[in-house]
């Protein structure tokens, strides 16, 4: 009998060495993350080259316009002969500025009075980049013409109104006068 519960006890207590072991984790099924980013990347890739393909169709049926790229990847004119003397508009100076916005192929998207006038604090406030770098290239009482490809304005959601996805843009843009530090 003494034989028996000693088996027994010892068969009890079998299975408690090995749930000392604790639980072993289960790890995620590997999902190569290279091959979304990588089809992203060149997705991107590929819709880049096609809006600079459509800005210089654009620049080459605006012969009137002599346009500069700039280095952050967007073009820019000045229909109407520059003031020389003039200084351009400086970092930290108040401007008020208005804009039309249109496709590259010229349709009208928002006009002057849709878009109404912008205060802005020149490279102190956030506003579309093609506005904050745009708008150091020009000086007060002046019209510029910007070029540019979708990133630089509303990207792949577009404004959720007239500007569609990944739409290029042709950007008119007046600043009308110089505010005083407010």
């Amino acid at each position: 009998m003494n034989l028996t519960k000693v088996l027994g006890f010892i068969i009890l207590l079998m299975p408690f060495p090995s749930a000392c072991n604790g639980p072993k984790p289960r790890y995620p099924i590997n999902v190569s993350e290279d091959s979304f980013m990588s089809k992203s990347v060149m997705r991107n890739q590929q819709q880049y080259q096609l809006e600079i393909q459509q800005i210089q169709q654009s620049i080459v049926k605006d012969s009137t316009i002599n346009y500069t790229q700039s280095k952050h990847g967007f073009w820019y004119g000045f229909p109407n002969s520059r003031n020389l003397n003039q200084p351009l508009i400086q970092p930290g100076e108040f401007v008020s500025l208005s804009m039309k916005i249109e496709s590259l192929e010229g349709q009208l998207i928002y006009d002057w009075k849709e878009v109404g006038a912008i205060r802005y604090h020149v490279s102190k406030q956030e506003i579309l980049p093609i506005l904050r770098e745009g708008v150091l290239h020009m000086k007060y009482n002046e019209l510029a013409v910007f070029l540019s490809p979708s990133y630089l304005c509303f990207g792949y959601t577009g404004d959720g109104n007239k500007i569609a996805v990944n739409q290029p843009l042709k950007v008119l843009v007046k600043a009308n006068r110089i505010l005083k530090n407010e």
